[in-house]
């Protein structure tokens, strides 16, 4: 929180500036702005009340209805912004068992977007988003897996993604770093049976990207959940996606992404959705 009293003209010291003394001031075009002070000008829809302090460079940087003020050696300068998107960014099952040649349940599109979601993730923590790597960890006996897989758990059997074995880890190259944030689902969706909406919706985010293996199955579960659940936007980078084989990956993974597309879901690449900051 700010200390001290509210954001104050300079002119005008006693009265504070906040969101509607700025609406009175800008009424009339926007191509003859009424404050000099404003940079720029933005449409009062896009306040957006903020209570945040920055101390650096010797500036103190107060953010208030949208507003920016920078307070140096006694000066005060004002600008409006548009709000930033608050969006958080998934990456799915980049588990060892999973990618790695040979694993239990290997995705084989899975490793070849690898460099890519590693990009994605980068570029999404430079624009400020939350990572949240979502993965499976089972128990070692099954009891907390679909039916269809129960055969694979239990004594002397694979026990893919399994909690604390080498096969639930992330792949080399990946890591997940002190802010982000670690899910752990049992099921295709990563809001089924997970505490994921309401943690997303506590934080304020109206905005999802994902990335991830596989196509078919956890990437289109979760995000048609996501548009169910009423997400403002959910994109979907289809390059740091994938399938299970070449032919799915190819044709089922398109069909999916199209499927996605027509309700509404962003399919940019990973080049169209890093843009100035690839």
């Amino acid at each position: 929180m700010r200390s001290g009293g509210p954001l104050t003209s300079p002119s005008r010291a006693s009265e504070p500036l906040g969101v509607d003394k700025v609406d009175r001031l800008l009424r009339g075009p926007l191509s003859e702005p009424r404050v000099c002070l404003v940079d720029r000008v933005v449409e009062r829809a896009q306040f957006r009340r903020l209570d945040s302090l920055q101390v650096g460079d010797g500036r103190e940087q107060v953010e208030e209805n949208g507003l920016v003020g920078r307070r140096h050696a006694g000066n005060l300068s004002l600008s409006l912004k548009r709000q930033q998107k608050i969006f958080k960014f998934f990456s799915f099952a980049f588990q060892n068992d999973f990618i790695l040649p040979g694993g239990p349940m290997q995705v084989v599109g899975g490793a070849v977007v690898v460099p890519s979601v590693r990009k994605a993730v980068e570029i999404g923590r430079k624009r400020g988003a939350l990572i949240i790597w979502v993965v499976r960890e089972h128990d070692p006996f099954g009891r907390d897996v679909e039916i269809f897989r129960r055969h694979l758990y239990g004594d002397g059997k694979e026990k893919p993604v399994s909690k604390g074995s080498k096969g639930a880890e992330l792949v080399d190259g990946l890591t997940i770093e002190e802010r982000d944030y670690k899910l752990v689902k049992t099921r295709f969706s990563a809001f089924f049976a997970t505490h994921l909406d309401g943690l997303l919706k506590s934080a304020g985010v109206t905005d999802l990207v994902v990335v991830g293996v596989q196509t078919p199955n956890c990437i289109r579960q979760t995000v048609f959940d996501a548009v169910a659940l009423d997400y403002k936007s959910v994109t979907v980078i289809v390059d740091a996606t994938a399938a299970a084989t070449p032919d799915i990956h190819n044709g089922m993974h398109f069909t999916n992404i199209f499927d996605m597309k027509n309700i509404g879901v962003a399919t940019p690449t990973l080049l169209e959705w890093c843009g100035d900051d690839a």
